[in-house]
């Protein structure tokens, strides 16, 4: 009776600390938010506390963690960025680890895998339930919206999923909130065609200036100034798109010095470029079209265009159109 009664407590204790690794912050959001209406808890609720590693002391965190719950049933106490906590907060953390507070429930976040051999990493391993939230590849975002819809009683035809998941870049937030809308929209017809998708969100920002680096590094000057065009006459702020430009130029130039030093996987990249994989694919494509000393100069371009709109020198459209047909001469 009495080891029966010992095996349920470390089964509960076990279950009082999860161990969160990984880039994919909405699937983190997701389990948290699983975790906090089983508990019947707000974000606003007295016993609902976050901490940031490289803000706050363990210490403080352990006050939190072993006070009694105010009205839930248990305290809910989360750790983001637990790699960052000082070497001495980190082996005040294994310790606790070790004999956890039965009062409360303790997640524990990483924005990324540590190193299997780390101390904390062992420790979290060993005494909490671990779950990785690496980012998805295509395939399983692909994957992931056909059951999504499906638990929705709705089919998505494959192009729709491709243009939905370019036009979001892949992140889960966006193509969530996307596949509510398109369920709605939809109403009591099961088929989501693409033209669903593109009544709904249409082509973002950040798609588009994909789309126009894809034409520079083609050298495909009279299309590359098309979607230039469009952009702009639809409204877009040219600070954005110069913007945008040069988020692309620095990742290619990255990815460049990456596979320059040795064969790289996809993933490995997706992690450097602080980017998920479906972008990754896109941008070491592009990537293979530029030179370095062709993304060396693009950087020189970039920065004498943002000093002419800062000056006012010319129109931005202006500014822009011949930075593009600089970026895309032959």
């Amino acid at each position: 009776m009495d080891t029966k009664r010992t095996g349920q407590v470390r089964k509960k204790v076990q279950n009082a600390v999860y161990f969160f690794t990984g880039e994919d912050e909405f699937r983190k959001n997701l389990s948290i938010n699983k975790l906090k209406t089983k508990l019947s808890l707000t974000s606003k609720s007295l016993d609902f506390h976050i901490y940031y590693g490289e803000d706050a002391s363990f210490d403080e965190i352990a006050h939190s963690l072993k006070t009694p719950p105010f009205l839930a049933s248990r305290r809910f106490v989360i750790l983001k960025e637990a790699e960052k906590l000082s070497q001495d907060d980190k082996e005040k953390l294994i310790s606790y680890l070790k004999k956890p507070a039965k009062t409360s429930i303790f997640v524990i976040e990483t924005e990324k895998s540590l190193n299997p051999r780390d101390r904390l990493n062992i420790a979290a391993r060993r005494y909490a339930k671990a779950m990785d939230f690496s980012m998805l590849d295509e395939d399983k975002i692909f994957s992931w919206i056909k059951k999504e819809f499906r638990l929705r009683g709705k089919e998505i035809e494959p192009e729709a999923v491709k243009f939905l998941t370019e036009n979001t870049s892949g992140n889960l937030t966006a193509i969530s909130q996307c596949i509510e809308m398109a369920s709605l929209y939809t109403g009591k017809r099961k088929d989501v065609s693409r033209k669903d998708v593109e009544d709904l969100i249409g082509e973002s920002t950040k798609i588009s200036v994909f789309k126009l680096v894809d034409e520079i590094s083609f050298k495909k000057q009279k299309s590359a100034l098309k979607i230039l065009l469009t952009l702009m006459q639809s409204g877009k702020d040219a600070h954005q798109i110069l913007g945008l430009l040069a988020w692309y130029i620095r990742r290619l130039g990255r990815v460049k010095a990456l596979l320059k030093k040795g064969n790289f996987k996809k993933e490995q990249i997706a992690r450097s470029l602080k980017v998920n994989y479906y972008i990754a694919g896109n941008i070491i494509n592009q990537a293979k079209n530029f030179t370095l000393g062709e993304i060396k100069r693009a950087q020189q371009l970039l920065i004498e265009t943002d000093i002419g709109l800062k000056k006012s020198i010319s129109k931005p459209h202006v500014l822009l159109e011949i930075l593009v047909m600089r970026l895309s001469s032959g």
